[in-house]
């Protein structure tokens, strides 16, 4: 039966996928099998589906063993409480977008930021042409932190609250920037790492990135308010994803509101969460929108926070 071969050919395919996703922490190819995580429990599910109307039972087993594996990996999205953590009184808006250095329209990204009205924001891929085109508006928030670069490594770090204690650090091999600062919120301090590590795209790049990740566990990892905001080019579904949130006893802002992809490619309509905001547990989550389609390959990201 054509049916039957078609969706046992999947199934195989998807099995595959699903094992290569488990060497993800081994090399760097198997690593991109994680992103397609939300995919594969849509395809498992049809698949599973497929395979009871085709009574074809012991292929449904190993669809259903197909969707437990991948729901597992959706489950924090999905039915974690949106609510968690312990944050006070204190509010804050952040908002992080990833430009895109060959970006132009200028218009709408600033009308865009301009609307959200944000306490602290990170631009990435901010070059001397994004600085040009967004210099009023930048230079309406009262204090700020620039690198512009040349490339896709330069970033803006804006925020309406002082920042002290910064630090701007760079990794040796590629001077990749990232930061480290404590915002002072009405009183209240919110330690804050800026980050945009190597799209893991080659063995390595992908160790670069990893190493990025890691110190960036080391700077982050410690106690009280924490956040980290940056295009990570890791989704949540990677075990160097996971790796940096253990260390650094830090959560995703997205857990129980669903996965809203952040990184679309080439004019396909699917994609994948790569930009995030990580928080610690004396932070409460309030509310998280990925933003409109404004000309980059990215979403921009703004998240309400309490501590």
């Amino acid at each position: 039966m054509l049916h039957l071969r078609l969706a046992t050919a999947c199934l195989c395919g998807l099995t595959f996928a699903a094992l290569c996703g488990l060497g993800g922490a081994l090399f760097w190819a198997f690593d991109l099998f994680t992103h397609g995580t939300p995919y594969g429990f849509l395809v498992a599910t049809a698949l599973l589906i497929s395979f009871l109307l085709l009574k074809a039972r012991r292929r449904a087993l190993a669809a259903a063993a197909l969707v437990v594996y991948f729901g597992l990996g959706l489950q924090p999205y999905y039915l974690a409480s949106p609510a968690a953590g312990d944050g006070g009184e204190r509010e804050v808006r952040v908002v992080l977008f990833n430009l895109l250095n060959g970006n132009r329209a200028h218009a709408p990204v600033r009308d865009f930021l301009r609307s959200q009205e944000a306490d602290i924001m990170v631009l990435q891929e901010f070059d001397p042409r994004w600085r040009t085109a967004l210099r009023p508006f930048v230079d309406a928030f009262p204090h700020r932190e620039l690198q512009v670069r040349r490339g896709a490594f330069g970033m803006a770090i804006l925020s309406r609250h002082p920042i002290s204690e910064i630090r701007w650090h760079s990794d040796p091999e590629r001077d990749l920037p990232y930061a480290e600062g404590v915002i002072d919120v009405d009183g209240a301090p919110l330690q804050f790492v800026a980050v945009h590590p190597y799209p893991p795209v080659g063995q390595s790049k992908a160790r670069l990135r990893n190493d990025y990740l890691r110190k960036v566990t080391d700077l982050i990892a410690g106690e009280g308010a924490r956040v980290v905001v940056g295009d990570l080019n890791c989704s949540p579904w990677s075990p160097h994803f996971r790796k940096l949130c253990r260390g650094a006893d830090l959560r995703d802002s997205a857990q129980g509101r669903g996965v809203s992809p952040t990184w679309f490619r080439g004019g396909i309509p699917i994609g994948i969460p790569i930009d995030h905001v990580l928080v610690s547990d004396e932070v409460r989550v309030i509310g998280r929108e990925v933003g409109p389609d404004l000309g980059s390959d990215h979403r921009p990201v703004t998240v309400d926070l309490a501590f």
